[in-house]
């Protein structure tokens, strides 16, 4: 399946693209994802946790950043995982790109998703709003490190910024807790057709 997003980062699209391909510093901001120890030259290690009502699923992979291009702030994610018990698997490229929006940016994302086994049989109309729902929290993860990184670097400086940094959206390492995003995918997609009514 292919799912476009977008989102909007309050930091300059430079500081945006160096955060979106380090994996070190985007990987807390993944809901479920826990990176493994650097591979010298190639992919890492990653554990996603989902918890789906009583049932939890566990994947085990990899993830590297295949492609990237500051000039075009331009870089390509791929992963791929199997479920530890299960036949289940799960892969993902993820072509995303940053352009100035204001004093701020814009991430556009593109992602070509394949899964088999329980996960795919949620349907992908529901995957798909899912999918929107965990980038959302992504954003705001995103945005809260950045604004933290950067109160950091004002208080090394010796200055003090505007205001305070937001609290995290994400906790590293946290289990996707898909029934909460399943209720709030199912209520988006009834106020969706209720509009439309």
């Amino acid at each position: 399946m292919r799912i476009e997003s977008a989102f909007e980062i309050g930091r300059p699209a430079d500081q945006s693209f160096a955060f979106l391909v380090d994996l070190d510093r985007v990987a807390p901001c993944l809901p479920g994802a826990t990176l493994g120890e650097p591979r010298a030259g190639g992919p890492r290690d990653v554990t996603v946790v989902v918890r789906l009502g009583p049932m939890r699923l566990t994947y085990e992979g990899e993830v590297s950043i295949t492609e990237e291009d500051p000039a075009t702030r331009r870089a390509v994610l791929e992963g791929s995982a199997r479920e530890v018990r299960g036949g289940g698997r799960g892969e993902a490229v993820i072509e995303m790109t940053v352009t100035d929006n204001g004093p701020g940016s814009r991430v556009a994302a593109v992602a070509d998703i394949t899964l088999t086994g329980r996960a795919a049989q949620m349907g992908q109309g529901l995957v798909d709003e899912l999918a929107r729902q965990m980038i959302d929290e992504m954003a705001r993860c995103i945005e809260s490190r950045l604004a933290s990184e950067g109160l950091a670097e004002a208080e090394a400086a010796g200055s003090s910024p505007s205001s305070p940094a937001p609290a995290e959206a994400v906790a590293t390492g946290a289990e996707i807790r898909a029934g909460a995003l399943v209720w709030r995918a199912l209520v988006s997609k009834f106020k969706a057709l209720f509009r439309r009514r």
